[in-house]
């Protein structure tokens, strides 16, 4: 004898079907975190945040979400192995060897740092996705990072998908990311979101405020194929053709501590100290979603 189970639960409606049932289990997350050998960094910071996004009713597989002070795997000597997503789409480092990327948790808020390498090398630095980041190709997307840079890094830092060769050696040769550098020859204190390889509709802001872990937003509007970005406590600073760089969301894995431009070879040029608190895409999404989203990593 067969039992089938069905259910007129809609999670639409704010109700979660069984296909969801890793939003009822308000400890799904970590547990699979601790089941993996990992552990969370900071509980209420999580719970928060599960608790910001059912508000919204969306679920974590809507979320390709990282952050320090949520869940990660950290070698004996400190370096990390795994930094865990919302929805499983985890980060791990894209070598394994050298200076890898640590959790940082000696200043006021949890980070996962790059640390000092060579310039210009990937240098064991990359921490990437371990698939794609895929999307509904209809959908508004949201994508959002808090980052930062140090002052006598020449090189900027950023954050997006995987990188293909030949892209411009400025910041704009780059499909859609967000990036921040200090101290770079050109824009000293910057943050910018750029939306595709041809570089129109890139948004560069030179102030010191946006570069210090300040939250970046991206709202990409796929039907209209514009754009709209938020860094810091300004904007929305609209763009055109913002579905541009949907494809590469579609095709690529990401990047955290992905170089902002590059000479032709991918993962290029990197800051050597540049750190990520926390880091976005939110598949499902509206306006009203990332304004949320931009409210709450302003309130952190």
């Amino acid at each position: 004898m067969t039992i089938q189970i069905t259910s007129n639960a809609s999670y639409e409606d704010g109700k979660y079907s069984l296909t969801n049932i890793a939003d009822i289990d308000p400890n799904y997350y970590k547990k699979r975190v601790l089941a993996d050998g990992g552990m969370i960094v900071d509980q209420a910071a999580l719970d928060a945040a599960l608790s910001w996004l059912h508000a919204l009713k969306l679920s974590i597989f809507d979320c390709w979400a990282v952050s320090a002070a949520w869940g990660v795997k950290k070698n004996d000597d400190g370096t990390l192995v795994k930094v865990y997503s919302l929805d499983g789409n985890d980060f791990i480092p894209k070598v394994t060897t050298g200076n890898l990327p640590v959790l940082d948790t000696s200043g006021d808020f949890p980070v996962l740092r790059r640390r000092a390498a060579a310039a210009g090398t990937t240098a064991s630095g990359l921490l990437v996705s371990q698939t794609l980041a895929s999307l509904v190709s209809d959908n508004d997307f949201t994508f959002a990072a808090m980052q930062a840079t140090e002052a006598g890094d020449n090189f900027p830092m950023g954050c997006g998908p995987a990188l293909v060769a030949g892209s411009s050696t400025v910041i704009t040769g780059v499909p859609l990311s967000l990036a921040v550098y200090n101290n770079d020859v050109a824009h000293t204190y910057a943050a910018a979101g750029i939306n595709n390889a041809a570089g129109t509709g890139a948004v560069q802001l030179n102030n010191a405020k946006y570069a210090d872990y300040m939250p970046q937003v991206t709202h990409v509007n796929y039907k209209t194929s514009t754009m709209k970005y938020w860094a810091g406590t300004d904007g929305p600073y609209a763009t055109s053709n913002g579905a541009a760089g949907l494809y590469d969301f579609r095709k690529k894995r990401f990047n955290m501590f992905c170089l902002a431009y590059n000479n032709g070879t991918a993962d290029y040029a990197l800051a050597t100290k540049g750190a990520c608190r926390e880091q976005w895409l939110i598949r499902r999404s509206s306006e009203s979603i990332a304004l949320a989203l931009l409210s709450r990593m302003r309130s952190l």
